[in-house]
């Protein structure tokens, strides 16, 4: 019995070994090129807490799809970067003093020479939530209008 546990506990490990570099190692410089890249970006954050229902989920989805359909070009690029932000976690909690933040967001953030410029918290998400294609309409809308006043 000791042995069979033994050597559960061993393959366990052994997939752990096997799958950490190609969690974190998958792409070397990933994170300059990220660094590079945001130097002059709109980062479009959805901040969320540990706990998340269905309608937080929602609000990621819809943001993420608004992304997708609207601005592909511009993420690929990286003029546009898509940040999901735990704001739960001690390394994140500034981001509530920051932006002002009292529940599930989603931020749009002007970098400028690598240095946060304006920001805009679209307010609206938890009224447009129920309908998807008037959230998505909503979050590309206003991410065009605010590339257009800061870019």
């Amino acid at each position: 019995m000791k042995s069979r546990a033994i050597a559960t506990a061993l393959g366990v490990l052994m997939m752990f070994c096997i799958s950490v570099p190609v969690t974190f190692g998958a792409e070397p410089g990933a994170k300059n090129r990220t660094a590079i890249r945001s130097e002059n970006a709109l980062i479009v954050y959805y901040f969320h807490g540990k706990r998340r229902c269905t309608t937080c989920k929602k609000l990621e989805a819809y943001a993420r799809e608004a992304l997708e359909k609207s601005f592909s070009g511009e993420v690929r690029d990286g003029r546009i970067e898509w940040r999901i932000t735990d704001i739960s976690t001690p390394e994140n909690s500034h981001f509530v003093k920051d932006f002002g933040l009292v529940s599930q967001s989603l931020v749009l953030v002007r970098q400028e020479a690598g240095k946060q410029g304006g920001w805009k918290n679209l307010d609206q998400i938890w009224m447009k939530v129920r309908d998807k294609e008037d959230y998505i309409d909503y979050v590309s809308e206003n991410i065009r209008q605010f590339m257009g006043k800061n870019g």
